[in-house]
């Protein structure tokens, strides 16, 4: 039990920081605003429109700051997903709340969804690269930890 509890605590937190994470890389989004029209959402890190509406996606590293993983290890560190050391796999999920235009709306909402996927005691560590894993056959293998968060971008004028 005891065990239990402290992976449901670090899958809180690294649930929290991707959430944050996302929440940062909307200030970039910028775009629209009172001088531009055109929405520069795919200039983001994650948020761009390719990634809306496109179901469970595995967070890219980012290429400018070392670190930013979806995998982690037992103390709730980013580690390289591939590493055997890996308890923890981050999953996310974006769609519109309020947009019919792509981002290039400045009222436009994202909802995220970010899952965050731990091997039950019994059962292999997850790869992060699998999505399927809230399947029918691995929803006993696995414990699962979801926030939901809402999104915009920040105008800048």
């Amino acid at each position: 039990g005891g065990a239990d509890a402290r992976n449901f605590d670090l899958a809180s937190n690294i649930a929290r920081e991707w959430q944050h994470r996302l929440q940062r890389d909307a200030l970039s989004w910028t775009e629209p605003n009172s001088v531009v029209n055109t929405s520069n959402i795919d200039g983001t890190r994650w948020l761009g429109t390719s990634n809306i509406n496109a179901g469970w996606r595995v967070p890219a590293a980012g290429p400018v700051i070392p670190g930013y993983s979806a995998a982690f290890d037992l103390l709730g560190h980013d580690i390289d997903p591939a590493s055997n050391d890996r308890v923890f796999c981050v999953h996310y999920r974006l769609g519109w709340i309020a947009d019919s235009n792509n981002g290039a709306n400045p009222t436009g909402i994202l909802r995220a969804e970010i899952r965050v996927v731990w091997a039950r005691l019994e059962s292999a560590t997850p790869s992060c690269s699998d999505l399927s894993v809230d399947s029918a056959a691995n929803r006993n293998k696995y414990h699962f930890l979801t926030v939901t968060t809402a999104i915009r971008g920040n105008p800048s004028q």
